[in-house]
């Protein structure tokens, strides 16, 4: 990855690209690092690349690659579906916060 021989005005088409590609990625809750991206986008501006939406595509490709990889594995071990034991009735009393007065306990 080389940072030098680029035009200040390219630099600054670089900025805005991986502004939008960070927000892109902030809003699917993603985590990609930044450093990868920014080499991603140094990779294809290496190659000529200058159109803001091919570098836009070119950062966000790995990005999608990673977050369904990850949405795979996750599937993968996805956790069974819980089951629920049924009811059983108990013999003990039920408890509450306010218990009632027993009739033997009242004073008359």
């Amino acid at each position: 990855m080389k940072a030098d021989g680029y035009s200040s005005d390219e630099l600054k088409s670089f900025n805005r690209v991986l502004r939008t590609a960070m927000a892109e990625i902030n809003a699917r809750r993603a985590d990609f690092p930044i450093a990868d991206m920014i080499a991603r986008l140094f990779e294809a501006a290496d190659k000529g690349e200058r159109d803001p939406a091919k570098l836009q595509a070119a950062v966000l490709a790995v990005a999608q690659s990673r977050t369904s990889a990850a949405s795979r594995q996750m599937k993968a071990r996805a956790r069974p579906a819980i089951s629920i034991a049924p009811k059983r009735r108990s013999n003990r009393p039920m408890l509450s916060l306010f218990p009632r007065a027993r009739l033997s306990d009242q004073k008359v």
